[in-house]
């Protein structure tokens, strides 16, 4: 579906809308670690504001790096702690070409 208006906040506030703009594409897109409840967990707020997506016609999925339980992120509160440096959970995860295509010519 067509995206019919845009935004873009810039530093200090500003929003600009733009109108009239058609952005689509042809991928199939998933998320290739699922959807955690999670990915960032600050004193607050905690939700899923991360991750990784693949067009599943191109690329397969091999392995996903599990996540902390929940137990381990919420043992010093929130993020970042001494455990965590970052208040965002890292999503790792191997992925496989299915197919190769021909490349197109680079000249």
């Amino acid at each position: 579906m067509p995206i019919r208006v845009c935004f873009a906040v810039f530093p200090g506030g500003k929003v600009e809308y733009l109108e009239g703009m058609n952005l689509c594409h042809g991928l199939e897109l998933v998320s290739a670690c699922g959807y955690p409840r999670y990915t960032n967990f600050v004193a607050g707020f905690a939700g899923c504001l991360d991750y990784i997506y693949v067009d599943h016609n191109s690329l397969k999925v091999v392995q996903v790096v599990p996540l902390p339980s929940h137990d381990d992120v919420t043992m010093y509160t929130a993020l970042p702690n001494v455990v965590f440096p970052s208040d965002h959970l890292p999503l790792i995860c191997d992925l496989d070409w299915l197919k190769l295509g021909k490349m197109p010519d680079s000249g």
